[in-house]
Order: structure tokens, then C-alpha cells, then sequence
């Protein structure tokens, strides 16, 4: 059961989801010539934008203004919404979120052109905010697109060097998180705290890919490169290997958001729920014997911490 500040947490992700949901589609018929706008919306439709949220909420606290923030986010979702259209032609997927996935609608040709599109769109908008924030854009979409790279070369057993998991998931999954909260905080406070929000992302992320992978190995039906090597580096134990590393992710994103308290005169504690949101979210995905584990990890990291 969620506490309330965690309940109110939560209602405040979702309503700032639910606005950006709706923003996002006049962002799009502003910003793109209208042969491309349906496409794109189409892209964005059913999507979580967990990442762009996090980037408007991390910005709010720092004193940022939604309006702004709507833009930014757009910005990024943009960014992520294109990795999920790559995603989702190298895994075969052909649904997503109870709709056809792009390439299965507009064919893999139109997919994966309309993704560079969408990328470099979006790092042209930020850019208008600092040059600093777009190569840090474009250099999280490089690290996110060679830990996807990885990835599918373990999967295939086709990988040529040695690689960890902690490498595998900071690269495909932690980058992106990493990049939504540092541009959020960027925005509105500057390089030292896109520094300490970046790391509060990087490690959310990272956190996510753990559960994400531990679900699916719970349900038998994991097939990605990194659940693959989460097995092999937990030997005989894998559950119990990657419930400990999802807790040292999960701590060091609280510990990173007590650096952000220096940077603004609102109280952050807030942030040390949303992991807390997305993990247990996650956990529905393998099963109620995986959801008690998820929720009796949670338990613990709150007793050890005393803060939530």
C-alpha cells in the first residue's frame, strides 16, 4: 500500500504526464511541415513519457516554468519516443501499447527514417537553450544507441570483447534517464545541478533495467541480451544477484537527490518516491510472487534509510 506522499507523488507524475501527452500533439503540428505531423504524433500515442516527465518535475523544483519545461520535454520525448520505434524493429515487435508499433503501420523504411527526424529535431530544440545541452543529447542518444549495439550482439552470442552488465544497462537504458533529468535541471539551474540530477537519472534507470529484466526472467519471456547477462553474471542465483544490484541503484538515486536540495529552496524529498513508483510499476509485469519481492526490496531500503 503507497503511503501518501508517495500516492500524491504518483497523482503528480500522471497529471504532468497527462498534460504533456496533450501538449505534445500541438508541439508536433507546430513544429514539423504537416506530411510528417500524423506520423509523429502516431509515435508519441500510448507511450509512458516517464523520462520527459522527470525532466519537467526535476525542472518545477529548481524553480523552472511548465510552460518552458512542456517545450524541452517535448524536446526529449521526441528523442525517446525514436528509440522505442529502433527497439521495436530489432526485438520484432509488432504491438505496443494495445497499437501497431510505427514500422508495422508505416513499414520499416518510413520507421526508421522518420526516427532520425525525430532525433535531430529534437536536439535542434534544445540547442536553442545551450549548445552544452544538445551535445549532451546527442551524446546520450550515441551511448544508448552503442549499449543497444551490445546488447543485440550478446543476444545473438555474436560479441567479440568482454561486457558487463552494469555496462550494458548504463549504456542502453541509464543514458536516457541521465539525459532527461540533466536537461531539466540544466534549463532552469545550470551545469552543477544537470550534474547531480543526471546521476539521479543514470541510476533510475539503471534500477529500471534491472526490474525490467528480472520480470521478464520471472515471466519466461526475456529475451533481451542483458537479462541474458544478468543470468550468467548471477550464476546460479540470478534473482537474488539482481535484486542487490537493483538496490544499490535505487540507493544511489535517493543519495543524489539529497545533492539537488542544494540548488533550489523547495523541498525535493519528493523525488526519493519516484523510483519507488517506477520499480513497483514494473514489478506487475512478472508476476504477484515478483511484485512481493519488488515490494519487500522497497521495504527494506526504506527501514535501512528511514526516509520513506
Amino acid at each position: 500500500m503507497e503511503n501518501f506522499v508517495e500516492s500524491k507523488t504518483r497523482e503528480h507524475l500522471e497529471d504532468i504526464a497527462e498534460e504533456l501527452d496533450a501538449y505534445i500533439r500541438f508541439f508536433i503540428k507546430r513544429k514539423f511541415d504537416s506530411f510528417l505531423v500524423k506520423p509523429i504524433v502516431y509515435s508519441t500515442l500510448g507511450n509512458k513519457k516517464l523520462r520527459s516527465s522527470l525532466l519537467i518535475l526535476i525542472g518545477e523544483l529548481l524553480g523552472g516554468n511548465r510552460d518552458e519545461l512542456l517545450d524541452i520535454a517535448s524536446a526529449i520525448e521526441l528523442a525517446c519516443s525514436a528509440s522505442l520505434i529502433h527497439g521495436d524493429i530489432i526485438n520484432g515487435l509488432k504491438m505496443r501499447n494495445d497499437k501497431e508499433t510505427v514500422w508495422a503501420k508505416y513499414g520499416v523504411d518510413v520507421a526508421l527514417l522518420l526516427s532520425h527526424i525525430m532525433v535531430s529535431a529534437g536536439v535542434l530544440i534544445v540547442a536553442r537553450k545551450g549548445d552544452w545541452l544538445a551535445k549532451f543529447v546527442i551524446d546520450a542518444w550515441r551511448r544508448a544507441s552503442i549499449g543497444n549495439y551490445l546488447d543485440t550482439l550478446y543476444k545473438k552470442e555474436k560479441l567479440e570483447r568482454s561486457v558487463s552488465y552494469d555496462e550494458i544497462i548504463g549504456l542502453k537504458t541509464g543514458s536516457l534517464f541521465e539525459a532527461a533529468c540533466f536537461i531539466g535541471a540544466g534549463v532552469v539551474s545550470g551545469i552543477d545541478a544537470a550534474r547531480a540530477a543526471g546521476v539521479y537519472g543514470y541510476n533510475i534507470g539503471c534500477a529500471y533495467q534491472v526490474i525490467d529484466d528480472l520480470a521478464g526472467l520471472s515471466a519466461d519471456k526475456e529475451e533481451s541480451g542483458s537479462a541474458k547477462l544478468l543470468e550468467l553474471e548471477g550464476k546460479d542465483d540470478a534473482w537474488n544477484y539482481g535484486f542487490k544490484l537493483a538496490r544499490l541503484y535505487l540507493e544511489q538515486a535517493t543519495f543524489a537527490v539529497d545533492s539537488l536540495s542544494g540548488f533550489t529552496e523547495q523541498d525535493v524529498e519528493i523525488l526519493k518516491y519516484v523510483p519507488v513508483i517506477v520499480v513497483k510499476d514494473l514489478a506487475k509485469e512478472g508476476g504477484s510472487k515478483f511484485e512481493d519481492e519488488v515490494n519487500s526490496l522497497l521495504q527494506n531500503i526504506s527501514k535501512s534509510q528511514g526516509s520513506l
